[in-house]
C-alpha cells in the first residue's frame, strides 16, 4: 500500500516536472522546418531584417553647351554694269538703184541705254590672222570682266574694222493686210561701233565726254547714253527690192541677233517702220 502510493506520487511528481519544463520550451522536440519545393518557408526563416531597398540615383542629363554655328563667309557677287542696246527707228529712206537692180536704202542707229558701256576690245592671232573680240564687262566697284564675244573684221566699203554680223535686217509684208508673211532676209550686217551722238546724257553713268572717238580693231564701243548712227548711204544698208511691186512693207531691224553682246536685256533690240514704196519714192508711215 505505501509502495503504491509512493509510486503513484513519484509519478504525479514525474508528470509535474514535465509540464513544468514544457512551459519553459525545454521539453518540447525540435521541428525540423517546413520545405517547399526545396525552398524554406517563411515560417522556418529566421527572423532577420530585410534588406534595405535600392533607391535609384536620379538620372541627371547633361547639359550640353550650345554648339556655335559656324558663319559663312558670303561669296563676292559683283553686280555688272551692263550695257543695252535699244533700237531706234529709221529715220530716212529711199531708193536707190545699181544698173537694173532695185535697192531700198534706209539708215539704223541704236542707243545705249544700260548701266555700262559696250567696251570691245581687239586681239589679234597672227598664226590665224584673225582679230578675236573681247567685251568687256565692269562692276561697280570697278572690277573686270571678260568675254570673248565673236571677231572683228575688216570692211572694205567703209574702210575699218567691223563687229561681224551685229545687225539682221528683214522685209516683211504689210502689216495691214493680215497675217504678215517675212519676204526677205538680208545678210547680217557688221558694225563699227563709237559715240557717234548724245542720245541721253541724263542717264547714270552718261559721260558728258565721248569716251569711243573713233572705231578701230583694238577697241570701239559705245558709252551710256551715247548712240551710234549707220546712215542710210553706208555701204550694207539696203534691202534689194528688185523685182517686188509698189506698195506698203515693213522693214525690221534686230540688234544682236545672236545674242552674242552680253546686255541688260533683249527686249528693246528690235525696231520696224512701215514704207509705201512707189516707183523711186519712199514713205516712211505714221505708226
Amino acid at each position: 500500500m505505501t509502495d503504491d502510493r509512493v509510486r503513484e506520487g513519484l509519478g504525479c511528481l514525474s508528470l509535474a516536472l514535465v509540464l513544468l519544463l514544457s512551459g519553459c520550451g525545454l521539453g518540447q522536440a525540435a521541428v525540423p522546418p517546413t520545405v517547399v519545393h526545396g525552398i524554406p518557408t517563411a515560417t522556418s526563416l529566421p527572423a532577420t531584417a530585410p534588406p534595405p531597398t535600392a533607391i535609384p540615383a536620379p538620372t541627371v542629363t547633361p547639359t550640353l553647351a550650345p554648339t556655335a554655328t559656324p558663319t559663312e563667309t558670303p561669296t563676292p557677287s559683283p553686280v555688272l554694269l551692263l550695257p543695252d542696246l535699244l533700237a531706234i527707228p529709221p529715220q530716212t529712206a529711199y531708193i536707190a538703184f545699181v544698173g537694173d537692180q532695185r535697192y531700198l536704202r534706209f539708215d539704223t542707229s541704236f542707243g545705249n541705254v544700260g548701266d555700262g558701256p559696250l567696251r570691245i576690245l581687239g586681239e589679234k592671232e597672227p598664226e590665224n590672222e584673225i582679230v578675236r573680240a573681247i567685251q568687256t564687262l565692269f562692276t561697280a566697284r570697278g572690277e573686270r570682266q571678260t568675254e570673248e564675244i565673236g571677231e572683228f573684221i575688216f570692211h572694205p566699203g567703209h574702210e575699218h574694222w567691223h563687229l561681224k554680223a551685229f545687225a539682221r535686217y528683214e522685209l516683211w509684208s504689210n502689216p495691214e493686210e493680215g497675217p504678215q508673211e517675212m519676204l526677205m532676209v538680208g545678210e547680217k550686217v557688221s558694225f563699227c561701233m563709237f559715240d557717234n551722238i548724245p542720245y541721253d546724257l541724263t542717264l547714270p553713268n552718261a559721260p558728258q565726254e565721248r569716251v569711243f572717238e573713233e572705231c578701230e580693231e583694238d577697241i570701239q564701243g559705245v558709252s551710256v547714253g551715247w548712240a551710234d548712227v549707220y546712215t542710210a548711204d553706208l555701204a550694207g544698208q539696203a534691202l534689194n527690192i528688185t523685182g517686188y511691186p509698189d506698195g506698203r512693207y515693213q522693214i525690221r531691224i534686230t540688234l544682236n541677233p545672236a545674242d552674242y553682246i552680253i546686255e541688260r536685256t533683249l527686249d528693246n533690240n528690235e525696231t520696224a517702220i512701215t514704207v509705201e514704196l512707189a516707183g523711186n519714192m519712199v514713205e516712211i508711215l505714221e505708226g
